[in-house]
């Protein structure tokens, strides 16, 4: 049978200006990365072309729709840190709205979870609503590349 291949909005949360950050390295950004963190504006987009955290967490909200309403029984989804520690840190909240406290509180989440590049999520939704998750499978990733958290 063919795979059906579609492309979501699960794109990284790129919270700071793409363009104006463009071939810089995580540490050249980290000042900017830091400051942004520090005002907890769940509204702010740097210059306008930064994705703010309200709009993440809308795009972790469509993703979960969309998950949702597919009629495929198995669904892989390729994406980024960043973006899955905000779908387990809803799945696993009270939230309700993006405000300084739940932006706070994510970041405090994310920074809790230890998400190895290329793991394995395995994530089953019943039809009551409840979502279950597997720990991260890393049994794939080959041991000379090592595990690199994201």
């Amino acid at each position: 049978d063919p795979i059906n291949v579609v492309e979501w909005p699960i794109y990284e949360f790129s919270y700071l200006h793409p363009e104006k950050y463009k071939g810089t390295t995580g540490e050249e950004r980290w000042p900017a990365a830091r400051s942004y963190w520090q005002r907890m504006d769940p509204l702010e987009n740097e210059g306008g072309e930064g994705e703010s955290f309200a709009e993440l967490l809308a795009r972790v909200q469509e993703m979960e729709t969309l998950l949702w309403q597919t009629p495929e029984p198995f669904v892989a989804l390729f994406s980024h840190g960043l973006f899955l520690r905000a779908f387990l840190w809803m799945a696993l909240s009270d939230f309700q709205e993006a405000t300084s406290t739940t932006m706070e509180r994510y970041l405090n989440f994310s920074r809790g979870i230890s998400m190895p590049n290329g793991s394995i999520l395995k994530t089953r939704f019943e039809a009551n609503g409840r979502i279950f998750f597997s720990p991260f499978d890393t049994a794939h990733i080959p041991e000379k590349l090592g595990l690199v958290d994201e």
